[in-house]
Parts: C-alpha cells; structure tokens; sequence
C-alpha cells in the first residue's frame, strides 16, 4: 500500500514471522524501517496460541493497520478459537513507526471492505459443541471483541437472530475507523450462517443455500451503526454470487432451480422484489 507515493508499505512471510516494511519516498536510499507486528491478544483458559498470520495492510492517512489471524488451541487439542486481528501503527514518521492499538473480533475472517478510511470487518463464529458453555461468560457461547486484549461484550442490541438459525453459527461484524483505530465504532453479532458475501458501499449481504432455496440477508453500516435491514428467501440455488446493477441501487441474484434451469432476481438494498426472469434457460447447467 502507498500513500501520495510518499510512503509504500509491505507486508512479507517466512518461516519465522511476518515482516512490515516501511520506504519513505522522500528518501529512497535510506533502509526501510521493518517489524514484527505487534499484537495483544485476549487469553482463554486452558488454551494457548498457536500461530498469528497476517495478510493485509491498510494505509489511511499516517495510520497504518496490519490485518491477520490468530489461532489458539485447547491443552488436549479438543477445541480451537479463531481471532482477526488487527494491529496499527503511526507512520508519521516513516523511520521511526510507533504501536498504537490492537482490535481484534472472534471468527474466521470471511469479507471484509475499506470505504473512505472506514472498515467493515465480517467474521464467521462457530460454538463448538465440546466447549463448556457458562451463564456467567457470555463468551463462552457468543462472540466478542478485543480492545487491546479487553473483552468488550455485544449490547443487547447489538444482537440479532436469523429467522433460518438452525446451527450456533454467528456472522459478527465489526466496523473500524481506521484512522483512528483504538475501537470499534460498533459491532453486530448475527446468529446465522452466511456462506457467500457481498460487501458495497454501506451494505453487506450474505447468502446462505440450502438443498432448493437461497437465504438472503442484508445490513447496512450508514454513520457509525450497523443494521440489519433485511431477510428473504428465494426458491433456487445461488450459483455464483452477488452482482449489482450498474446505478448501484439494485443487486442481481442467480440461481439453478430444482427443474434444472436458470432463474434472475433483481432486488432492492432492503430485498424487496423488483423484478425476476424464472426458469429462463432450461434444461441447463449454468455455473455462474
């Protein structure tokens, strides 16, 4: 990543550790200023950390932000947690970079898209069935996230149950202003699956197929809050993904039918219908 061209960073992996490099332009000869990013990660009981990978940098004025994954296991190798992380740095000063702050939400990193300096950050939680669930720690059967490694609990409010939950699997999303990156604007603990993403400018849909339909859902991230806006279904299979209409104010969905052909939605940011093409192309097998 750059900045007016008067900043590059990167972002490398060996065997050992993850390096950042930091090159002031205005100074091209002299050696990039390199670290290890830094990170303060929560501690479970009865487990322990066993790798940190990250794999993506984000500049936002001179605030930089390393985004990664942290593994921890249990003592018997029963159970596991998955963390995203992410670590940022003040590059004033290029030379001379200077830890600011780790967030850091429960998931695997699924989708994650940065719209003027604001990061919306989807991760998918599973509860897992040998983990022993506590009244008292909410953690224990509901994601969370980290300010430098303090758990901060979802409100009430900031939790929301998916009409078509049938598994403890949770779609958390976090959104982070980058530049100033030492919390959350807000978060959103969605207890449903998504198995496809689409992420735009202030929405996020999420999709979910079953054997004949398609489970849609739709939040918005407008200001500082995420929603969710919307839930629908349609009859068919999604194929290949999201696509939106050229005026941004529609999304497309493809799906193969259970009479082996095509049909073509078109709906508005909230889900509602606004127009379809069913069984268009039959007796067809289209991928996308």
């Amino acid at each position: 990543v750059q900045q007016n061209g008067a900043v590059i960073c990167t972002l490398s992996s060996d065997a050992d550790a993850d390096t950042v490099r930091v090159y002031s332009m205005s100074n091209p000869q002299a050696p990039a200023s390199a670290f290890r990013p830094e990170y303060q990660l929560p501690v479970f009981n009865g487990m322990h950390l066993s790798s940190v990978s990250f794999s993506g940098l984000y500049l936002e004025k001179d605030t930089l932000t390393v985004v990664g994954t942290a593994y921890y296991w249990s003592d018997n190798g029963t159970r596991q947690r998955e963390v995203a992380v992410l670590s940022s740095y003040d590059i004033s000063n290029p030379q001379k970079p200077v830890y600011l702050s780790t967030l850091a939400q429960d998931g695997k990193l699924t989708a994650s898209y940065n719209q003027n300096g604001r990061l919306a950050l989807v991760t998918t939680y599973t509860v897992s069935p040998s983990q022993a669930l506590s009244e008292e720690q909410a953690s224990s059967y509901l994601p969370v996230c980290y300010v430098n490694g303090k758990e901060v609990l979802p409100s009430e409010e900031q939790i929301r149950i998916s009409a078509e939950a049938d598994a403890p699997v949770y779609t958390f999303i976090g959104l982070i202003d980058l530049r100033q990156p030492d919390e959350f604007q807000d978060i959103l603990s969605y207890l449903g699956k998504g198995d496809t993403f689409y992420l735009d400018e202030g929405q996020i849909y999420m999709a979910r197929p079953s054997q004949s339909q398609t489970s849609l859902t739709a939040f918005s991230y407008t200001g500082s809050r995420i929603r969710l806006e919307a839930e629908a279904t349609v009859d068919g299979v999604m194929m290949d993904g999201f696509s939106e209409n050229p005026n941004g104010r529609s999304i497309r969905v493809s799906v193969s039918t259970a009479q082996n052909s095509v049909s073509l939605y078109l709906l508005d940011k909230n889900l509602n219908m606004l127009g379809k093409m069913e069984n268009f192309i039959p007796d067809t097998n289209v991928s996308s």
